[in-house]
């Protein structure tokens, strides 16, 4: 999986919340919208209707990838982890990749999950251990 380059949101500087996780949510689903005139002129029928499926996208667009992201629940069930667990792997820098919204929405993307999971198969226990071994020493020198 592609690593994200989060710098293009550094210099947009969204002027608001809303508008901050909406390019975060275009960012994820790789849909493109329009950015929302907050201007209120009456230029036409036209610009309502476009103003109207523009509002529709967004709609659209919020709801695909609000439901493609889980909470850390959600995420904990699916991995038969407990919420605790999956916020102690996250704290240690081993569990699964997440997205922080907001200073304490966290969400997991199923493929992120799905990725976890697939590089943790092993053909036998002394590779399995190796993996865990190199991840506390890496958790201990990062001073977690």
């Amino acid at each position: 999986m592609e690593e994200t380059n989060l710098s293009q949101f550094d210099t947009q500087h969204p002027a608001s919340v809303e508008q901050a996780i909406l390019v975060l949510l275009q960012h994820l689903s790789g849909v493109k919208t329009q950015p929302r005139n907050t201007s209120r002129s009456k230029t036409g029928s036209s610009q309502a209707r476009q103003s109207r499926a523009t509002r529709s996208r967004k709609k659209r667009l919020a709801s695909s990838a609000s439901s493609t992201l889980l909470t850390p629940a959600q995420a904990a069930k699916r991995l038969n982890l407990s919420p605790k667990t999956l916020a102690n792997y996250r704290s240690l820098g081993i569990g699964p990749k997440f997205v922080r919204l907001s200073g304490r929405a966290i969400r997991y993307c199923p493929r992120d999950l799905h990725d976890y999971v697939k590089c943790r198969r092993f053909d036998n226990t002394s590779a399995a251990d190796s993996l865990i071994r190199s991840q506390g020493e890496n958790a201990r020198r990062t001073g977690q």
